[in-house]
Order: C-alpha cells, then structure tokens, then sequence
C-alpha cells in the first residue's frame, strides 16, 4: 500500500517512503526530507524510488549533463571520464554514490551518499553521474549497519508484488521527518 500510494505522486512529491512494520504504518518522504540522515530503527525499512531503465539489472550510473554538485572530493589521479566510473563503481555505493566529471578541466570529483544529494548546480562541460541499484525482478536492500553474520553489502531481496523496479531499499532505517498517511 505505501509504494502504491507513493507511485501515485510524482518523484517530486514523493521519492520515497519509511514502512513501520510493527505500526504498519507509512511514513512519507518530500524532495526536502528524503536526503537526511538515515537513522537505526529495526521495525522500520526505508524505500527510495531510482530511476531504472526496463529490465535493467546491476548497478546502474544515471547523469546529468552541464551541472555539478559542490562538495565533491577530487580524485587527482583519475583525468579522464572512464577511469573516474570505473574506480567510483569498484567502491562502495556509500563511499562512491555518484561524482562530477570536467572535461574541461580533465577533473573528477567523487559523492559519497551524503553529499550526492545536495543540489545540481549548472556547470558547462560538466557531467553528474548519480549510482543507483537496478534489477528486473529483485528489489536492492542496502544493509548499512554492521552485523556479526555478513559485511555491510548490498542484497537482492525478492520483490513484493506492489514493489514495481526502481526502489532501493534500507532495511532497519527510516529518515527522520517524513509524513504520516494512513
């Protein structure tokens, strides 16, 4: 019930949502609250809608042309467009979850998941590039408090019927400030 009131808005309106279970209750995010911090709650599961291309599996890179988002960290030894994705994508999503690439200046400029959601800015002859989990039949649940069984990793859960692709998924977190729909 909560993705499907969710996908009844727009990505604007509504990117995403924290489900409850021992409430079962929805907890709705706006473009304003779904970048705060992600907080350990273990009833609560925080859900994100990415944007995934149909039947698109793996990690995919979504970009924007001629913008940036300041507070990238340079990544002086990678000068060229390829070998910034390529090293982006061997780290982790919440140590890499998107950079900007100048091609102008040959420069790149690594996101972690905190600052991967301040605001674009416009930038000539700059690319964002912004990571995001896909799959055609499996929802990504992001495991990002350690535990004694398994290391921090991303694990393919299978979807839920009313859980269409493109959600990421943070089981035992919800974001602070989201709204209450019954």
């Amino acid at each position: 019930m909560c993705a499907t009131t969710c996908l009844s808005f727009s990505v604007e309106s509504c990117p995403g949502f924290d489900f409850n279970a021992a409430q079962r209750a929805c907890f709705f995010h706006t473009n304003t609250t779904i970048c705060n911090d992600l907080v350990a709650k273990p009833s609560c599961t925080n859900y994100r809608r990415v944007p995934c291309g149909s039947g698109s599996g793996g990690t995919g890179q979504g970009f924007t042309q001629n913008v940036h988002i300041i507070g990238g960290v340079l990544q002086p030894l990678l000068r060229d467009l390829a070998s910034c994705m390529a090293m982006c994508s061997q780290l982790s999503l919440e140590s890499c979850g998107g950079f900007d690439y100048s091609s102008d200046q040959r420069a790149c400029f690594f996101h972690t998941n905190r600052t991967i959601c301040n605001n674009l800015v416009p930038k000539p002859n700059c690319v964002n590039f912004r990571r995001q989990s896909c799959s055609a039949d499996t929802m990504t649940t992001m495991t990002t408090m350690p535990t004694t069984e398994t290391p921090n990793t991303a694990v393919s859960m299978p979807t839920p019927p009313s859980f269409p692709n493109g959600w990421d998924s943070r089981s035992h977190k919800r974001i602070i400030q989201g709204y209450y729909l019954i």
